[in-house]
């Protein structure tokens, strides 16, 4: 997506068709994906199998150590389900 003002992409009305285990990952601090934004996104969600996660960092998870945190909660997400 390459604009946020402008795109006509919503994943939104797609989201109650995935039933499989999701992760939603976000940063606090993005100026365009805000925390609301990914608890409609995890909400929507029709799977129950489903995880939350919020990381204190920008857009692109450039604060010191979230890029760690951020692969950190992935693997461990993935670990407990497939492991």
């Amino acid at each position: 997506m390459w604009s946020l003002r402008v795109a006509q992409t919503r994943a939104e009305p797609h989201l109650s068709r995935i039933t499989c285990p999701a992760l939603v990952i976000n940063a606090d601090a993005d100026t365009g994906v805000f925390p609301s934004d990914a608890q409609r996104i995890y909400d929507a969600l029709a799977g129950t199998d489903k995880t939350r996660v919020s990381i204190d960092s920008d857009h692109y998870f450039t604060t010191p150590g979230a890029r760690d945190e951020q692969a950190d909660r992935i693997t461990e997400w993935i670990a407990d389900r497939w492991s």
